[in-house]
Parts: structure tokens; C-alpha cells; sequence
């Protein structure tokens, strides 16, 4: 028996026009050779139950049956789409019975029951429009704002901080559904409510009441009501036939996931005529969470009558053995790089594989975005789905969404409408694309007007955010070097006046996406006309093609998916919803809206799809990514607020507990791992710079627990760009012949001149005229620091400087750094908490400062709310040591906290004008009690990392602070014979024994902070910015672009 030639139903086979019929085991035969009755198929995965469900239905028509006389119900459209297709290729010359979910049958039957006149007055609609997820999302968070403004529901004191809550919308959304799924009415769950004294239940129920009065007025229905409405009136119908209903054979393919409603459903059809087979797999059950009926399949014979039982034992999907490998990456971004080189690896070993044999599962959609960029930029053809990816994510779609968001409050009269990193990165970005040079420029004139006007010091963002919102910022500044600060401006302040005229949300961002500015305040910001649009620019690079072309294509599908969702908006409300209501509901989506027509994934392109979406696929190479602790499995308690789960299908249950929940995570991974035929490669990040958590310990139980640590990104990516950089390394390389460096030129040549069927470039990176190069140490008109002036340095960049000139260089100057990580932004929020406990301005109160802590928390973004509760919990017991150090400091008196200090320092005795300008900030500065001119500094440090005793002795920014006591240069009350007594590094993190760890440091003379001004004077008068091996190298942002790496080693004229 050639148990290999059963065929998978995929979409990898769907363009074949004819499937001859398979071989079958004896167990599947008897599945296809079932009569009359009532029949459960079960098995693992891979043993062929959704293709001999297939074939059965292929026996029925081949042996007789007419083909409106069968239906075939699937778990979702994408499955019954497949199951369609592959109908059609078994029965050439046959009519393809009805395949369809359990969702698209009951509206057709409610649309025929509408058309017939069969529904009562109350139920009736025109026309029948069924909401998507996130619709229902949006008018139940819309209800509940209601209730809380009319007080029509008395809410209960526990729900009342959650009401406004994404999660408490999306909680009562399932309780809905659940509540539906289990025939209960609102009066029903009130009573359920009171029996169990419950309060929340009762207070749901009423709001059910109102939700679903309010369905009825606007003519919609959504997916749980749909299937009850129709239960209710298939109780009423003597016969199916009164509603059209002929069939007799049913068919359920993955029947562990139907919920209760759909069983009565099912139980009503089926009865009259006594034939169902239904396929499925308790194991594979994996959306209990969303109300599937986990013990349907035990109760099979209870809801059916007596009935046929076969069990399928063969695995036909991974008859050889699969390739199984376990990895570990350095980040998210070396993770999705390896990733890609696998996908090219996999390709170029498997000469007749398609990209469309490669599938790609997440556990969240957090996932997605840095695997399809690096996919993208390895020339690798990707397909996400639309709803995977949530609009409000999306980095191209996030641009417009920032600028509408700041134009809203602005419209409002919030004049502090957004944190300044937001305006920086809308500055840096495609749509203004201010030039570093600009900025810097803009913002060190700002900050210098404002310390002329003794303002409080101001940070460089701080200094362009103002300038951004308030024009009068720019008065005194040149034009023609703060452009991109006076676009962004304009454009903000006109979408602004836009929405106070009411215009709707899609012409407002229309606006902002071509930079169209009103000549008010085209006048009022002084802006010149542009020749750049960021709009133009994607059009262009779209037209043009490879990595950058196919980059285009993707933020612009993105933008055109936002602009979408903005007119389908206006359609639902007739142009009367507001924007921040518009961003409030994109921001409650956890994935992306449903489009008006979702585009089948057919094509051959590498899937990226969320775990729950992978059920029915199967690829030969399965890659799972980040497999990190407390994701998968999850052991939270979903639903837990409303207690949903203890709805059961008779009575109420216990809540299902953490180690029930984390077995349903476990079945979902099983699930992914599943689908792999041939290879499969499961990784996850491990670092201890990364904010990504541990690995999963899923990862021991695979491959008998060998895991690989790969470093370090690929050496040699498998792309033709990378092709390419090899050949340009190899022509710029001496130790070459002459004529072997010329062959070498004639291959670029090539590559640079071939061209594809659209007569666009193969290789932009091949022609010269695209190469950007690093060029060797020179000299530059624009001087860093001037002859006649002093070398500025903070005490904070010094260390960096004296490490690496480079890093130096491109994050103090060029302004080339990366979005701050979470880690860095609680420690701003600890530092800050720390100054107000300091001077007084915090009571010395865990609770004054976790209120504190609240106000500021809303405004970190995290990729998960289990990551931000567990660092909203690491930073508080740092907020809890740092209450307890300072109430021991009984020894010492608080001076002050964020101590400004500035002084001029000679480098060389023999050259006094060889100056360096210091200025920065020290945490904390005390007085000893019984010698106040004694002080002591202090500097926090939220890292779980420690100096050694050696280096904190030789710590150059302890030595600068220690220095500007010496020098008087503290802006602070100190006496005016105060003398540097010490410094010490205090680690909030390190809590031992006798309290935190702290680390005295050694005298100015042993420090030798001196001799490291010195050095730093000479770098910066010679911009000797050379890049340095150093620890600093294990986390730095710029290592792909650095010389002295290997992995930015390029051309060097």
C-alpha cells in the first residue's frame, strides 16, 4: 500500500486541474464507505481527516447523491475555500455541493427567512449586515461609554477602573458571544447572575439587553447572535423546507472547535435525515477561549443518538523523518535575518521548492512586522494576511496615525498633546525626512535662546517639540536650516483647523499624506516649497522594483488599508465620528479590520500567519519564532475579570485553571509544529540585553532538548544583494590579481545591466552610482568644534567617547539613534520618581509613589500586556528599594536631585585655551550631617548589570561629577567652601543583605578623569571618531555599519 499518495489539501495544489483518486488505508475506507447514520472520524494530525472527508463526499456524488442534497460545514472561509477547489478537481463534469462555516450558512438562511417573510417584524432586517469583530468592539465600547455618562447600568465597584478599558471591551465581547453560544438570553444570564451572586453577571446582562436592542436599531447582527436567531427559528419551522433547506448529507471537518449553538444548530439539520460524518481531534482543540465546545466530541453519542466511532492512526504528512532544529538568537532582528537566510538556504537546497512551501507561525502579531522586513529586504516574496497584522502597528500607517492623532488634540486646545519623541520620529521620518544636520542645528539654537531667557534647561527633543507646536519658538531661527521643523508644524497645525471644520477623517488625512499645508500657515511656520512627497517617493520606488520596490509595495498596501478603514468608518457613521474616536478604535483592534474583499493567499509567497490561523495549512518548512516564556505557553488567566469560562453548557463551572490554560497552549504549539512535512525550525531570543524575556521551555521537549545559540547576525546572507557585496569586497581587495579584479568588474557589470521582464534593474546594488562608502579619516570645512571654541562633552557621553569615537560620533552628533527600548524609558521614569523623593516633592510613601508611577505608566508601549504588567512589577520593587535606601539615609542631608552643573576645565598646562566645556546632571547630591561643606554624589543605576570595583574606580562620569564640586559648578545650595568627600554607583536592582549595592569610587587623581578629557579634547579637535573593539560592541545599534565588525566591513575609498 503506497501509503505516500494521499494527497493534502492545499493551496499549493490547486492550480492542477484534476486529482486522481487516492489510495486509502482500511480505516479511512470505512470513513468513505459510510452509509447511513451518524459517524466521528478522530485522529492526530497529519493522518489525512479533512482529505477523507473530502473523499467521502466525492463517494456520495459519484455513487448517486445530487450534489444540493450535501453540505460541507469548515472551521473558517479559507478552509472551505480549499475544500472547494479540491471538490472541483476530484468531480470534473459534477456540480461542487455547497461548502460553507457555520457563520455564512446561518446568514444566507436568515437573508431567505427575511425574503420569505418567515421572520417576525422584531427580527427583521434590510439588509442583513453582519459586523466584524472589530465593529462589535467599537459599538459596545460606544455603549459602555454611554452607561457610565447616564448611569443607566449600576456597574459594579470592581469593573469600574476596567470600563474604559480595550480588554474589558474585548472581555464582554466574548461573554456575549458565550452567552449566545449557549442559548441564554439577557434575562436568563441576570438570573444566573443572582442564583450564583454574581454581580458582574447581572450588570452584563442588562448591558446585553441594551447591546442587543441596539443591533436591532441599526440593522446588523453579529456572528453569536446570527447562529441563535437561527436556532430560535429552526424551533418554530415544522419543516426545513418551509426556509429551502434540502439537504440530508452533512459533513463537519475539526468538529473539537464548534461551539454549543452551532451543535444545536447541527442537531436540527441533521436529525430529519440521520447522515453527518464530522472529523476532528480533542488534541488540536484551540479556541476554547473563544467558546468551542472542548468536550463536544465525548458527547458526540449524547447529542446524536447511537453512533459509528473510527479512529485514524497513520501520520501520512510526515512519513520521513522531519529535520527538526532549535535555535536561539542574540535579538529580534538577528532572529528574523537568520530566518530569512533559512528561507533562501531551504530554496537553494530544494531545487523544485516554492516560497509557498515555507509557512511561518506566530504566537502574536507582534511577530510579524521584523520578520517580513527582513524577509523583504532578502528578496524573499512575503504574504501576510490583512488581519494579522493590526493597522495601528504598522510602521508606514503609524506615520499618518501620529500626525492625526497630535492634529486631534491640537484641535481640541491640548497644546501638550504628545510625548517629543513622538514629533522627533515624525521629523526623522519619511514624511517630513529632516536631515540630521537640521535638527541638531535647530535644537542647539533653541536651547541656547532658552538658557539666555534663564528658562528651565531643555532637552533637544523637548526644544523641537515646542517648536513644532507653537511657531513663535522659530522666530529668531534661520529658515533655511529648520524646514522639516516648520513643515511639520504647518501641516499639523492645518490638519487641525481641518477637524474643527468637521471634515471627515479620510480628506484629514488625505492632507497630511500629501503634505498639504493652507497658506495661513504656510506664512504663519515661514515654509518653503518642497520638491519631496513622501507619497511620490513610495509611488516612484513601487514603479522601480527590487528590495526597495517591494518595500514600497508594502507600506503602501498599509496606507491604503488605513485610508479603508477611514472611509468605511465614515460610511457606518455618515461622516459624524470624530478622530480620536476614529484612532480610539483602531487602537482597541487587536488585528487589523476585515477589508471589503479579503485577497485569497494563492500566490507563491512565504505565509506569515498567527498560530490559530494555521489549522488546515501544511508547508514543508515550518518555522515557529519567538518561543519565549510566558508567551507560549501563556499560563494567563483570560477572560478572568468576567469569569466568561464558568458559563458552561448545562450550568456553571469552575473558571478553567492555569494549568488547563496552559494545556491549550501546548495543544496550540503541537498544532504548529504539525504542520511541517519536511523541515521545521522552532527559536526564540536569548540575551541579556534584550527586553524579550527567557525562552520558552517548550524548546527543551524538541529536537530531545539540543538547543543552538547562534551569534551575531548572518555572515553570509543568501540574497543577491549580499551576492553582491561579496563581489564588490573581493574587487576592493589588494590581495587579488589585477586581471582576477577585472573579471570580478565585468560580473558586476552584469548584474548592474541585466534587467527583468518589466525592464526593470535585477540588482540596484550592482551599479556604482547607488554605492555609498565609508571614506577614510578626513578633514571638513564644518568643524565639530570650532579653533576658538571649548570642546563640549556631557559627563554622561564620556565613557562612550573613550570606548569607541564611532558610537560616539553617530549617536552625539549625527543623531543616528534607535528608538529608546522600554528598559531605558522605566529607567527615565526611576530617575525621575528619585529626583521628586529627593527634594521633597514625593512624600516618602510607597503608595505616593506607585500613584505617581500609574500617572506616568499609560505612556510606555509594550508588545503585550504581560509585558508590561511584569515590568510595571520589576520597576515598583525598584521604587520600593529606592524608598527604603533613602529612609536609611539618616547619616547624610539630601542637597539636591538632577543637579545641573557646567564648567570650562584646561586640558594642557602648557596650552591653557586647550579647554573642555562640561555640563550634565548628577542624580543626588548629600551633605554629611555633621560637616555640611562635605558631599558626596550619587549615581543611580537600574541595570541588573554592575561595574567591577576596578572600573567603577576608573568610571569617567563619576570622575566629572566629583570634578564640578571641585570646580564650584554645582547649580545648586551648597556651602562655598564645599569639598569633594566622594561617589558612589548605586545599583536599585542589586538588593543584598544589608540593603543595595553600592560602589565607592576611587579619588579625582586615581580616577583619571583628567587625562581622559584630555584625550577626549584631542579626538574631537581632530574628529579622530575611529571605531573600537570594546564591551560596548555585545549591544551597540550601529554594529551592521561599523568597520571593525566583520558584518560592516565595506567599501573604503
Amino acid at each position: 500500500m503506497a501509503i505516500n499518495t494521499i494527497p493534502e489539501i492545499t493551496l499549493e495544489n490547486t492550480a492542477l486541474p484534476f486529482i486522481e483518486q487516492p489510495i486509502f488505508d482500511a480505516a479511512q475506507q470505512n470513513v468513505i464507505d459510510h452509509e447511513q447514520g451518524f459517524c466521528l472520524v478522530t485522529g492526530p494530525a497529519g493522518t489525512g481527516k479533512t482529505t477523507v472527508l473530502a473523499e467521502a463526499v466525492v463517494n456520495k456524488i459519484k455513487t448517486g447523491i445530487a450534489s444540493d442534497k450535501i453540505i460541507i460545514f469548515c472551521y473558517s472561509r479559507h478552509s472551505a475555500r480549499v475544500m472547494r477547489k479540491y471538490l472541483a478537481r476530484r468531480l470534473p463534469g459534477f456540480s461542487v455541493p455547497q461548502v460553507a462555516t457555520f457563520h455564512s450558512f446561518t446568514h444566507s438562511v436568515m437573508q431567505a427567512a427575511y425574503n420569505q417573510g418567515i421572520i417576525d417584524e422584531e427580527y427583521s432586517f434590510s439588509p442583513l449586515r453582519l459586523l466584524s469583530g472589530p465593529e462589535q468592539e467599537v459599538m459596545i465600547n460606544e455603549l459602555i461609554k454611554g452607561t457610565i455618562e447616564d448611569g443607566s447600568i449600576n456597574w459594579p465597584p470592581n469593573l469600574l477602573s476596567a470600563l474604559r478599558t480595550k480588554g474589558f471591551v474585548r472581555q464582554v465581547r466574548n461573554l456575549l458571544a458565550r452567552m449566545r453560544s449557549l442559548g441564554m438570553d439577557p434575562e436568563q444570564l441576570i438570573e444566573t447572575g443572582i442564583k450564583h451572586d454574581n454581580e458582574n453577571w447581572i450588570a452584563l446582562g442588562n448591558f446585553a439587553e441594551m447591546y442587543l436592542d441596539n443591533l436591532d436599531a441599526s440593522e446588523t447582527t453579529d456572528y453569536g447572535e446570527l447562529v441563535h436567531r437561527v436556532n430560535l427559528l429552526l424551533v418554530r419551522l415544522k419543516s426545513l423546507a418551509e426556509l429551502g433547506i434540502k439537504f440530508t448529507h452533512f459533513f463537519v471537518d475539526e468538529y473539537q472547535d464548534i461551539d454549543p449553538a452551532q451543535v444545536r444548530l447541527l442537531k436540527s439539520l441533521v436529525r430529519p435525515n440521520k447522515f453527518l460524518i464530522a472529523t476532528g481531534d480533542k488534541s488540536q482543540s484551540i479556541y476554547q477561549f473563544r467558546g468551542a465546545d472542548f468536550e463536544a466530541i465525548d458527547r458526540f453519542n449524547q447529542d446524536f443518538g447511537q453512533s459509528k466511532h473510527i479512529e485514524l492512526v497513520n501520520n501520512y504528512r510526515q512519513v520521513n523523518p522531519i529535520d527538526v532544529e532549535v535555535n536561539t538568537y542574540d535579538s529580534t532582528n538577528a532572529q528574523s535575518f537568520h530566518i530569512a537566510n533559512e528561507i533562501r538556504r531551504f530554496k537553494q537546497q530544494n531545487f523544485d521548492a516554492k516560497w509557498s512551501d515555507v509557512l511561518i507561525i506566530v504566537r502574536n502579531a507582534s511577530s510579524i512586522n521584523p520578520i517580513s522586513r527582513a524577509l523583504t529586504n532578502y528578496a524573499i516574496p512575503v504574504s501576510v494576511q490583512a488581519d494579522d497584522l493590526p493597522l495601528a502597528k504598522d510602521p508606514a500607517a503609524r506615520v499618518l496615525l501620529d500626525c492625526l492623532g497630535i492634529a486631534g488634540q491640537l484641535a481640541l486646545g491640548n497644546f501638550d498633546p504628545s510625548n517629543s519623541e513622538v514629533i522627533r520620529d515624525l521629523l526623522r521620518g519619511p514624511l517630513i525626512n529632516a536631515s540630521p544636520f537640521e535638527l541638531r542645528e535647530t535644537a542647539r539654537l533653541l536651547r541656547k535662546r532658552s538658557r539666555e531667557n534663564n528658562e528651565s534647561p531643555l532637552t533637544s527633543d523637548q526644544a523641537l517639540y515646542k517648536a513644532v507646536i507653537d511657531p513663535k519658538y522659530l522666530l529668531e531661527i534661520p529658515s533655511e536650516i529648520s524646514q522639516g521643523v516648520r513643515r511639520l508644524g504647518a501641516l499639523l497645525a492645518s490638519a487641525s483647523q481641518l477637524i474643527k471644520k468637521k471634515v471627515r477623517v479620510e480628506i484629514v488625512m488625505w492632507n497630511i499624506w500629501n503634505l498639504e499645508i493652507d497658506e495661513q500657515n504656510t506664512k504663519l511656520f515661514d515654509v518653503e516649497k518642497t520638491s519631496y512627497k513622501w507619497s511620490k517617493t513610495l509611488r516612484e520606488n513601487a514603479l522601480r522594483g527590487g528590495i526597495e520596490g517591494r518595500k514600497a509595495d508594502k507600506d503602501l498596501d498599509s496606507i491604503l488599508a488605513l485610508f479603508d478603514a477611514a472611509s468605511r468608518d465614515d460610511e457606518r457613521t455618515l461622516g459624524t465620528r470624530g478622530v480620536l474616536n476614529f484612532l480610539n478604535d483602531l487602537g482597541m483592534q487587536a488585528f487589523q479590520a476585515e477589508t471589503l474583499a479579503q485577497k485569497p493567499i494563492e500566490d507563491d509567497r512565504v505565509q506569515i500567519v498567527t498560530a490559530h490561523k494555521s489549522k488546515g495549512l501544511q508547508a514543508k518548512f515550518v518555522i515557529i519564532p519567538d518561543v519565549q516564556a510566558d508567551i507560549w505557553p501563556s499560563s494567563r488567566l483570560r477572560n478572568n475579570l468576567l469569569e466568561v469560562e464558568r458559563l458552561g453548557y448545562e450550568t456553571v463551572v469552575r473558571s478553567p485553571s492555569r494549568s488547563e490554560i496552559i494545556a491549550e497552549d501546548i495543544r496550540l504549539f503541537d498544532v504548529a509544529k504539525s504542520r511541517a512535512s519536511q523541515k521545521l525550525l522552532v527559536s526564540a531570543i536569548k540575551s541579556d540585553f534584550a527586553d524579550n524575556g527567557e525562552p520558552s521551555g517548550l524548546l527543551h521537549k524538541i529536537n530531545s532538548g539540543n538547543i543552538n545559540h547562534v551569534l551575531g547576525f548572518p555572515h553570509k546572507p543568501l540574497s543577491l544583494n549580499a551576492v553582491v557585496s561579496e563581489i564588490r569586497k573581493i574587487a576592493q581587495d589588494d590581495t587579488y590579481s589585477a586581471d582576477f579584479k577585472k573579471a570580478v568588474a565585468k560580473r558586476l557589470n552584469k548584474l548592474a545591466t541585466t534587467k527583468d521582464a518589466f525592464e526593470r534593474e535585477i540588482s540596484k546594488a550592482a551599479n556604482p552610482q547607488n554605492w555609498w562608502a565609508t571614506f577614510k579619516p578626513g578633514s571638513t570645512q564644518n568643524k565639530i568644534a570650532p579653533d576658538d571654541e571649548p570642546v563640549m562633552v556631557s559627563g554622561s557621553g564620556l565613557a562612550t567617547l573613550r570606548d569607541c569615537g564611532l558610537k560616539w560620533f553617530l549617536e552625539k552628533k549625527a543623531g543616528a539613534n534607535v528608538p529608546r527600548q522600554n528598559s531605558a524609558s522605566i529607567g527615565s521614569i526611576v530617575h525621575a520618581l528619585a529626583q521628586g523623593l529627593s527634594n521633597g516633592e514625593i512624600e516618602p510613601d510607597i503608595q505616593k509613589l506607585k500613584e505617581k508611577l500609574d500617572q506616568i505608566w499609560p505612556q510606555l508601549s509594550f508588545e503585550a500586556d504581560w509585558i508590561s504588567q511584569r515590568s510595571y512589577d520589576e520597576t515598583l520593587e525598584i521604587i520600593s528599594n529606592l524608598l527604603n535606601w533613602h529612609l536609611k539615609r539618616t547619616g547624610r542631608k539630601v542637597v539636591g536631585a538632577e543637579v545641573n552643573f557646567s564648567f570650562e576645565i584646561s586640558v594642557d598646562k602648557d596650552n591653557p585655551n586647550q579647554k573642555v566645556k562640561v555640563s550634565g546632571f548628577i542624580d543626588r547630591v548629600e551633605s554629611e550631617i555633621d560637616d555640611e561643606k562635605r558631599l558626596h554624589i550619587i549615581d543611580f543605576k537600574t541595570s541588573k548589570y554592575t561595574l567591577t570595583k576596578e572600573q567603577a574606580d576608573e568610571d569617567p562620569q563619576l570622575g566629572v561629577y566629583r570634578l564640578a564640586v571641585t570646580q564650584k559648578s554645582l547649580k545648586a545650595d551648597v556651602e562655598p567652601e564645599s569639598v569633594d568627600a566622594g561617589a558612589s554607583l548605586v545599583y536599585l536592582k542589586q538588593l543584598q543583605k544589608n540593603g543595595l549595592k553600592e560602589l565607592p569610587t576611587a579619588s579625582i587623581e586615581e580616577n583619571g578623569i583628567l587625562e581622559i578629557l584630555k584625550e577626549s579634547f584631542r579626538k574631537i579637535k581632530n574628529e579622530d571618531f575611529s571605531a573600537t573593539i570594546s564591551p560596548l560592541c555585545r549591544t551597540c545599534q550601529f554594529i551592521r555599519m561599523c568597520p571593525a565588525q566583520s558584518e560592516g566591513k565595506g567599501v573604503v575609498e
